[in-house]
């Protein structure tokens, strides 16, 4: 399970589909955050992540979706089969891979919120 985590997890950056995913995500979040709290000058943060939320609910899947076909296209669908794993271990691999990408988006994202300090009221 390691191997294919790892394999998938390679193949994000190796090419192109990885730093494209982070690019548009961190665009589209810094946009829709100067938006929703930065020109309205407040901390308030629930329409920021109302939009994420639909925003992710389109780029999940686009990141995800290159997982299985992209076995299919390089002919490896059924060496990866026929290993010694079980395909419940192999579908959590591959998740955990896309989930990986994705996090360090958040991760990344999360600085966002550094800039809400001077109009936060303590």
């Amino acid at each position: 399970m390691l191997a294919i985590f790892k394999r998938e997890l390679r193949s994000y950056f190796v090419g192109v589909i990885g730093y494209v995913f982070l690019v548009i995500y961190l665009t589209v979040a810094g946009a829709l955050f100067s938006y929703t709290t930065m020109f309205s000058m407040s901390s308030d943060v629930t329409t920021y992540f109302t939009l994420m939320l639909i925003f992710c609910a389109v780029a999940l899947p686009l990141l995800t979706m290159k997982s299985f076909s992209e076995e299919r296209k390089t002919k490896t669908e059924q060496l990866i089969l026929t290993a010694p794993i079980s395909i419940p271990s192999m579908v959590l691999a591959k998740f955990l891979a896309s989930y990986t990408v994705f996090a360090g988006a958040t991760v990344l994202t999360s600085f966002y919120f550094l800039f809400l300090v001077p109009y936060t009221k303590l």
